[in-house]
């Protein structure tokens, strides 16, 4: 009788030490980082319409909007190319401007825009 309850008791600590470790291994294989795009210039001169990289494809509907990058990272976390779709009123154009970013389990990457020249968006990484 004590070996069977042996047994048993073994078996249960397996079950949870195999479920335990399941659990936690998926959570580190897909961990979610964010893209956040801040326009603080006043005025309407560029409106930004979609941002794109590698596995995601986002429509802006904000000067100030942030992204959940949920799916993994399917090109890495290390210089990412991240391209940026505007319409600028000045000729009433159509322009994609790329930037190159990291990511950081614990940090937001953050896309700051703080000055346009005629429709050149001055692009600011910031990691908080």
């Amino acid at each position: 009788m004590k070996q069977t309850t042996l047994k048993t008791a073994c078996g249960i600590l397996f079950i949870v030490f195999f479920l335990t470790n399941c659990s936690s291994n998926s959570a580190d294989e897909n961990p979610e980082f964010t893209l956040v795009i801040r326009h603080n210039v006043t005025g309407d001169r560029i409106t930004f319409s979609q941002i794109s990289l590698p596995g995601y494809v986002f429509d802006v509907s904000s000067k100030q909007q942030s992204f959940a990058l949920d799916e993994g990272m399917p090109e890495g976390v290390n210089n990412i190319r991240v391209s940026l779709t505007y319409n600028c009123s000045v000729n009433n154009r159509t322009i994609t401007s790329d930037v190159t970013v990291n990511f950081f389990e614990d940090k937001r990457t953050v896309i700051e825009i703080n000055r346009i020249v005629t429709c050149v968006p001055e692009f600011i990484i910031l990691y908080e």
